[in-house]
């Protein structure tokens, strides 16, 4: 049976066995990290009153440049994307360690919703599956919301 996380107008379904490890909230975006058995973790934000998908993932990617040393950057299309989402993979090196960081911008009425799917490469490609049935279940979610909004 899957877990269900439901709040700050987003709702999402994620494996059981995964922990909710961190809540953040503020003025400007509350978020979810959720990990993985294996470590790797699922984190979505909502930004309130942000409609710039492209410039907040420049924002996130120059701070995770700022972290980590030599990251490489790829453009990233997901196969079910929506035409305004941007996303692109960063991977760089943590502990010899080589790391993938997926970056999505899923902009949602006048808020954008970021998610960073993140794990070493081989719990990455491990979890890839399940990084893609959650963010199905979330984009499923803000379709239906956007839907009831329209009606």
């Amino acid at each position: 049976m899957p877990a269900v996380f439901e709040d700050f107008n987003l709702r999402f379904m994620y494996p059981e066995n995964w922990q909710v490890v961190e809540r953040l909230t503020n003025e400007e975006s509350a978020g979810v990290t959720l990990e993985s058995p294996g470590g790797a973790f699922f984190a979505v934000t909502r930004y309130l009153d942000r409609s710039d998908a492209s410039g907040l993932l420049a924002d996130f990617e120059a701070g995770m440049r700022k972290e980590y040393n030599e990251i490489e950057s790829a453009v990233f299309a997901w196969s079910d994307a929506g035409a305004d989402e941007v996303a692109c993979d960063l991977h760089f090196y943590c502990l010899d360690l080589l790391v993938i960081s997926r970056l999505t911008v899923i902009p949602h009425g006048s808020d954008l919703v970021l998610l960073q799917i993140q794990g070493e490469s081989r719990e990455f490609d491990k979890q890839s599956v399940v990084f893609a049935a959650i963010l199905k279940t979330l984009r499923e979610h803000l379709q239906q919301r956007d839907r009831a909004s329209r009606d």
